[in-house]
C-alpha cells in the first residue's frame, strides 16, 4: 500500500493530494465484489488446447483474454491475451520449420507454446478474492504489470467470477464515487497524462507484421495511422491482431506460404466491429 500511494504522490501536484486521498479511500472500502456486473461472460480455455481454435473461441465470444485451465494440474495457470497472439504472429511468421502458416496454427498447442517462449512465467494465475479490496487489484495490477486481474472464488470449486481492469475500475469509480472529485475535473495537461514525445505513427501500407514488432518492443498498445500529410485517419491497437490473424491464416491457405503479406489496410478491412471514426481528446479536455 505504501508503495502504491508513494507513487501517485510523487507523479501528483500537491494540490491534489486531498482529492487523491478521496479516490484512495473510495478503492479501499469497496470490494472486487462491487464491481461484478449483473450479466458478464468469462471464456475459459483448456492449455491442450489448439491455438487456432483458442483464437475463433475469443472471436466467437467477442473477447480478447481467456483464463488458462490446465487439466493434468486441475487448476488455473494464467491467461491467453492478445498479446499472446500478437506474439505467436510474430514468432510464427519468422519460423523456419517447413510448414505453411495456416498448418503451424493447426499444430501448435497452448500449453507448447507456454512452455516454449516463457518457460519462466509464474506457475500459477495470478487472481484475488471477492472480499479483497479494489485498492488491493489497483496494486496487483501495478506490482505484477498486467492488464486483467481475474475474480476467483476459491470456496466455490474454484469458479471465476469477473475480469478486472483498468479501464473497468475507473468505470465503476466515476459511476459510483460521490462528490465527484476536483482531479478528475482537471484537464490532462494539468495532470501530465500522455505521451507528447517520441510519438510512433504508421501508414496504412505498412506491413502488419512491421506494426506489431512496433507494438510489442515500444511496449504500448496503439499506434496512430497517418495519411500523407500525418493527419491522423484510424488507430492500430493490440485489440486488431484478430483481424490480421484471420486475415493470414485465408491467405496461406490460398498461397500455401508460409509468411502471408498484410498491409495494415487490408487487415483492418476486415475488423469485426464496425468502425465509424478516430476518438480523439485535447491535452485541454
Amino acid at each position: 500500500q505504501q508503495q502504491l500511494q508513494h507513487s501517485s504522490s510523487a507523479s501528483a501536484l500537491p494540490i491534489f493530494q486531498k482529492p487523491l486521498q478521496l479516490i484512495v479511500d473510495f478503492l479501499r472500502k469497496h470490494t472486487t465484489y462491487d464491481m461484478i456486473p449483473d450479466s458478464a461472460k468469462v471464456v475459459v480455455l483448456d492449455t491442450d488446447l489448439p491455438i487456432k481454435n483458442a483464437f475463433y473461441a475469443l472471436v466467437e465470444h467477442d473477447m480478447n483474454c481467456a483464463v488458462l485451465w490446465d487439466s493434468r494440474l486441475q487448476d488455473y495457470v494464467g491467461m491467453l491475451t492478445v498479446t499472446d497472439f500478437m506474439d505467436i504472429l510474430r514468432y510464427m511468421y519468422k519460423s523456419p520449420s517447413g510448414n505453411s502458416f495456416a498448418e503451424d496454427l493447426e499444430e501448435q498447442q497452448i500449453r507448447r507454446w507456454r512452455e516454449m517462449t516463457c518457460p519462466d512465467r509464474p506457475s500459477g494465475l495470478i487472481s484475488i478474492d471477492p472480499e479483497d479490496s479494489i485498492y488491493e487489484a489497483c496494486r496487483r495490477l501495478r506490482v505484477y504489470r498486467i492488464h486483467r486481474l481475474p475474480i476467483l472464488e476459491r470456496q466455490n470449486h474454484h469458479v471465476i467470477l469477473h475480469i478486472i481492469t483498468h479501464s473497468r475500475v475507473l468505470g465503476y469509480l466515476v459511476r459510483n464515487l460521490r462528490g465527484f472529485p476536483e482531479i478528475l475535473e482537471r484537464t490532462l495537461e494539468e495532470l501530465k497524462i500522455g505521451t507528447y514525445e517520441n510519438l510512433c505513427t504508421v501508414r496504412r501500407d505498412a506491413a502488419v507484421m512491421d506494426v506489431l514488432t512496433l507494438l510489442s518492443e515500444r511496449r504500448i498498445s496503439a499506434v496512430p495511422i497517418v495519411d500523407d500529410n500525418g493527419v491522423v485517419v484510424d488507430v492500430y491497437s493490440r485489440s486488431d491482431v484478430t483481424c490480421a490473424w484471420a486475415l493470414m491464416q485465408v491467405l496461406a491457405r490460398e498461397r500455401n506460404h508460409a509468411s502471408p503479406e498484410v498491409t495494415v489496410s487490408q487487415a483492418l478491412a476486415h475488423r469485426h466491429r464496425a468502425f465509424h471514426s478516430v476518438q480523439i481528446c485535447r491535452k485541454t479536455d
